[in-house]
């Protein structure tokens, strides 16, 4: 469908026809600058340029940031936690029916636009511009990008393309977002089909990390390489050089061109022995004695402790090496991940608003920005089914321990519930030994506890021939002793069959499960030990068949014996 109508104005609310020549405008960004030494008043300089909305200088100093041995990662891991989640368009939803029969149906309209546009998302919006794009957000506080558009084909296409925002300012006075590019000054107009903007807020720059880390990086920085001169200076200690003073000018001259050949930096002359008595010539090293050392470490350590402490909210993912408290480092992980779902949230709001309502509005009749469909990344924490298992496992124990101490709990559903366990209450149970519960209608009643054998059994028992544990006569349950014989031998098979299909040692598959603390270390786990080519459909379907033949053995059995059953009655 050839492109025919303007995205609606947000505010204004009014449908213009789409001015091509503002969309195929071209936008060049100039070549970024280079600054690769910094001063603590030109740090200074760039962050009140930064706080006056000028980004010119604060995009520098955070290329520059880039050369840390730990911003670079925990920047990577901030946005990966995001793009590495998995990615889809959901379609706007409506309620359909009332009550218990109410359900959330996509919008028709929505999902049109999610059918044509689902495939060719990732080629609109590409994970390196977004990359690229949420990293200048996280490190300057505000990210701005173009559409380039190609209207030579239908439906139009267009593809995100990060610029870099040294360029980039924010103009207080007329309250406009603008870009300076090789054809010029363009205004910024998020949402307008062209230009994409994020930021939080009016003054969303401000919370850049630019601004807690510009000083803190530069310490860093100036502490590393006081540290790499101390080691120079102490790792090559100084040479203590004794010559007699008494000694023959031709001896102390011959002594220093050996100390030449140690091809050492510092030589210290220390003339001693004024008098023969013990003159000789020695050498001795001068290092340094004291801790002092521990204070470039003690810096460094900090340094990278705020760093990750603002990029992911916590350091102890980095910090806890203890398997005994894995607890903590799985509270930690829970930190991550609702940081990945705040940014989700508003890179999902912003991509909407700003990338594919225009591209729904240009392409797709009868779109407005109510039916758009939302940008949405799964960052929801993965279910721990061992640590379900655990807790359900805990109330069970706990629920028994008050039964025994003589207490019921009254409102064990309500307990049960955040479990998602649905509790039935059993059948009342006869105690070992005592009245046992009526049989179906029409069934002979069951014998009582201690009474005689029949007539029948005590002749057969007379007669010496073999009885069950229940005092049934053998010969009486021939498809009994089938059936059990037959399920045994099944059971046989199957574990044999299994254990080829496993080819694992079931002590290394229970450690895996036992050193799993969630469903998705669990996969990872069977994978490892298993092979990537591990098919479970192999096993579940010879799980299938044994449970099936030993059913039907069962069946057999019962039928086999019910005749010679009601002969003996």
């Amino acid at each position: 469908m050839a492109a025919y109508l303007a995205p609606i104005d947000p505010v204004a609310g009014a449908r213009t026809r789409p001015d091509a020549s503002k969309l195929l405008a071209a936008i060049t960004a100039w070549t970024p600058g280079i600054k690769p030494t910094w001063t603590v008043s030109e740090v200074r300089n760039a962050l009140r340029s930064h706080r006056d909305g000028d980004f010119s200088l604060s995009a520098l100093l955070v290329d520059t940031m880039g050369e840390d041995d730990a911003i670079p990662g925990l920047l990577e891991k901030y946005v990966d936690a995001l793009l590495e989640s998995d990615f889809e368009l959901s379609p706007v939803t409506e309620t359909k029916g009332e009550g218990k029969k109410s359900e959330e149906v996509a919008i028709p309209a929505s999902q049109k636009i999610v059918d044509e546009l689902e495939d060719d998302w990732w080629d609109m919006v590409p994970e390196t511009e977004l990359d690229e794009f949420l990293r200048w957000y996280r490190m300057l506080g505000v990210s701005v990008a173009v559409l380039d558009w190609d209207t030579t084909t239908t439906p139009w296409t267009a593809r995100l393309r990060t610029l870099h925002p040294q360029y980039l300012r924010y103009d207080c006075v007329a309250e406009r977002w603008i870009y300076y590019a090789r054809e010029g000054e363009f205004t910024v107009t998020p949402g307008d089909g062209r230009w994409v903007l994020l930021t939080d807020g009016r003054r969303g720059w401000m919370r850049g990390l630019v601004r807690s880390l510009g000083i803190t990086w530069l310490g860093k920085q100036l502490t590393w390489r006081d540290l790499l001169r101390f080691c120079e200076r102490h790792g090559l200690p100084i040479i203590k050089a004794y010559t007699p003073a008494i000694a023959d000018e031709s001896d102390k001259d011959d002594f220093w061109e050996q100390l030449r050949a140690l091809h050492s930096e510092i030589v210290a002359d220390l003339p001693t022995h004024l008098d023969d008595n013990g003159a000789k010539f020695d050498l001795d090293l001068l290092e340094a004695k004291d801790q002092s050392w521990k204070v470039f470490l003690d810096t460094l350590e900090r340094c990278d402790r705020r760093f990750t402490i603002n990029f992911l909210g916590g350091n102890l993912s980095t910090e806890v090496t203890d398997q005994g408290a894995r607890a903590t480092a799985d509270t930690h992980r829970g930190v991550e991940r609702s940081k990945a779902q705040a940014l989700g949230k508003r890179a999902s709001t912003e991509l909407r608003r700003q990338v594919v309502w225009p591209w729904a509005a240009f392409n797709v009749r009868g779109s407005t920005l109510a039916v758009t469909p939302w940008p949405h990344w799964s960052t929801e924490p993965t279910e721990d089914l061992k640590g379900q298992a655990e807790g359900k496992k805990t109330l069970g124990e706990a629920l028994n321990a008050i039964q025994d101490a003589g207490w019921r709990v009254k409102n064990v559903d309500e307990v049960a519930t955040p479990y998602g366990l649905e509790l039935e209450e059993l059948p009342p149970q006869a105690p070992f030994g005592g009245p046992r519960p009526p049989g179906p209608p029409g069934a002979p009643p069951p014998p009582a506890p201690g009474a005689p054998l029949p007539a029948a059994k005590q002749k057969a028992l007379a007669r010496g021939r073999l009885l069950l544990g229940s005092g049934a006569d053998v010969r009486d349950n021939r498809g009994f002793i089938a059936g059990q014989l037959y399920a045994d031998a099944a059971t046989d098979s199957v574990t044999r069959e299994g254990s080829r299909v496993l080819a694992v040692d079931l002590q290394a598959l229970a450690r895996v499960l036992d050193e799993a603390s969630s469903f998705d270390a669990v996969r990872r786990g069977l994978i490892t030990l298993l092979g990537e080519d591990y098919d479970p459909d192999e096993l579940a379907e010879l799980m299938g068949r044994a449970v099936l033949l030993s059913e039907l053995a069962g069946a057999f059995a019962v039928r086999q014996d019910i005749p010679e059953l009601e002969a003996a009655e």
